[in-house]
């Protein structure tokens, strides 16, 4: 899980609005490996990994119940919020 700044909308859009059915995400944005091998995006100022508990079906989507693993707060005071994206096409229909 991460949280960008308010002004990396363009990186919201990459991974909100685009589909890895058509693209490589990672292939367009800094990243580095972390714990677990997962992906973690270089330029978010704040990330969580978790490990999967529970999978919950919520209507079109599916909610995750994740225990903490590793866990980078950065800057907080300035984060891109919903209110800023919710414009955005998503890359699969809901």
């Amino acid at each position: 899980m991460h949280l960008l700044a308010r002004d990396q909308t363009e990186l919201a859009a990459l991974f909100g609005s685009q589909t890895g059915d058509e693209i490589y995400k990672f292939g367009r944005c800094g990243w580095h490996e972390g714990p677990g091998g997962i992906r973690v995006l270089s330029d978010a100022p704040s990330w969580m990994a978790g490990a999967v508990l529970d999978k919950i079906p919520l209507g079109d989507h599916v909610g995750f119940l994740l225990e903490p693993l590793e866990v980078h707060q950065g800057d907080t005071r300035d984060l891109l919020t919903f209110e800023q994206v919710k414009g955005l096409t998503s890359g699969h229909p809901a």
